[in-house]
């Protein structure tokens, strides 16, 4: 069966607008946009049946960025092609609109987009690639991709005309990741933060802390205890499942985790997170692989929390639980909540339970 493909016109706005709403969960149709001239749509006769959603704009550095921003179709006609024919077009058109570089934000676990991008010739972009291609202008793209707060994300690029690809991903992305973070929990113990600064005292003194008295630096290297721990644990949960799997560091996420110890003086980790190698994976396969590893991620965090009852300590790893288990909305989505959300409700309540009753335990 043969579909049309063209730019979106004023009329095909409420089709559109109904289709997105339809496939995307509701926390993100806030940050939805639609361009009309860059935007274009499958139709079956007069019916909208899928589109993607564009956006051109140029960076100070003379390069002119193709954003692909919002693919979608419609259920029923999902698995022929459609996808991959708006792609083309898509590409086809930013190339015709004189742009140097193709971006799209993909989230992580989205097997989908993942190999559908990958067929087309994109690759992720380090955080290293994306401030040395873009330099300032990589601020601009942030804001037009709304990258400053996503979480487990990542930055699929292709260069017109098509450059040699790089080595994906950073350099050692678990060590650097631990050390960013440990980076970050050290303001939150001295009391470095605006809070603090207002009202003195806020922060306990960590000289007192139990931990402290025995062993200065354990405090200090709680972030490597506590990611180390979750990441070991999934992967074990991987390899019994005979997953190939591996790790991404996030490259964004970092300025809600910069401003919260600077700020308030509390800790918000940022992980990175364990996903599935490659591209040629489905998420019907994977998606109970994948919450299985995300519980046991969960409940090694929640078992790790108890010992430290009592110890600043408990602020760094206790938050991460927190994220990791109750958190699997738009923009938290990297979390391993939102793996578990995926299955379902009863999934679900399984993290919720532990995370309840370490609470009361702690108490």
């Amino acid at each position: 069966m043969s579909y049309t493909y063209t730019l979106m016109q004023e009329e095909d706005r409420a089709q559109v607008a109904s289709l997105m709403n339809a496939s995307f969960p509701k926390s993100y149709h806030r940050i939805f946009f639609i361009k009309p001239d860059h935007t274009i749509v499958a139709k079956d006769g007069k019916t909208v049946i899928g589109g993607m959603n564009m956006d051109v704009f140029s960076l100070p550095n003379k390069k002119k960025i193709g954003y692909l921003g919002w693919l979608y179709v419609d259920k029923a006609y999902r698995g022929v092609g459609i996808a991959s024919a708006l792609t083309e077009q898509s590409i086809s058109h930013l190339k015709k609109m004189g742009c140097t570089d193709i971006v799209a934000c993909v989230e992580g676990d989205n097997g989908s987009s993942l190999k559908q991008f990958a067929s087309h010739g994109f690759s992720i972009m380090s955080i290293r690639s994306q401030i040395a291609r873009f330099g300032i202008g990589l601020a601009k793209i942030n804001k037009r991709a709304s990258r400053f707060f996503d979480m487990g994300y990542f930055l699929w690029h292709l260069a017109i005309p098509e450059e040699t690809k790089e080595e994906q991903g950073d350099q050692r992305p678990f060590m650097l990741t631990v050390l960013c973070n440990i980076l970050l929990w050290f303001p939150c113990l001295k009391g470095w933060n605006l809070l603090n600064m207002i009202r003195p005292g806020t922060m306990p003194d960590w000289s007192q802390d139990p931990f402290y008295q025995q062993s200065p630096l354990f405090l200090l290297m709680i972030p490597v205890f506590a990611l180390t721990i979750r990441t070991l644990s999934m992967e074990v949960s991987a390899r019994i499942q005979q997953a190939e799997v591996s790790f991404l560091a996030w490259d964004t996420a970092w300025l809600p985790g910069i401003l919260l110890p600077l700020l308030v003086g509390i800790p918000f980790p940022v992980p990175g997170n364990i996903y599935i190698a490659g591209y040629h994976w489905r998420n019907s396969d994977m998606d109970t692989v994948l919450c299985r590893i995300a519980r046991t991620g969960q409940l090694a965090l929640a078992f790790l929390c108890l010992p430290l009852k009592g110890s600043i300590a408990l602020r760094y790893c206790y938050t991460l639980m927190v994220l990791d288990s109750l958190f699997f909305f738009y923009p938290f989505t990297g979390f391993n909540s939102s793996r578990v959300k995926k299955r379902g409700a009863d999934s679900f309540l399984i993290p919720s339970v532990s995370v309840l009753m370490v609470t009361i335990m702690l108490l």
